[in-house]
């Protein structure tokens, strides 16, 4: 697989080598902001930041919000246009139209490195 900069995969997410909350084009494959308008969702399930973000892509970024480490999930998991997330009962639950996936709070945590 293929990744820019720093961009690490790592199970179900691209981890970042640069800790913190700052953006910047590693982590969205666009400009160094995220503008406000751009951001669709957050939700903060457990010790979890989740954001929905569209911007020329859709795109679902986790945030551990103890350690500042930020990452996105990957497109084959959530593919933006028509997806959907939660984040309830320690579970990540994405949906696309009929498919259904949950992954555990826990896992998606543990690939934030």
């Amino acid at each position: 697989m293929k990744t820019r900069g720093r961009a690490k995969p790592f199970g179900d997410c691209f981890a970042f080598a640069a800790p913190g909350l700052v953006n910047g084009e590693d982590l969205t494959d666009g400009p160094a902001k995220l503008r406000w308008p751009s951001i669709k969702r957050v939700l903060l399930p457990d010790d979890l930041i989740l954001i929905h973000h569209e911007g020329g892509e859709a795109h679902l970024f986790v945030v551990d919000d103890q350690k500042g480490v930020p990452g996105r999930i990957k497109k084959s998991r959530f593919p933006g246009a028509g997806g959907d997330f939660d984040g309830r009962e320690g579970q990540l639950i994405l949906s696309q139209g009929t498919r259904v996936e949950a992954i555990g709070l826990g896992a998606v945590k543990g690939t934030l490195k």
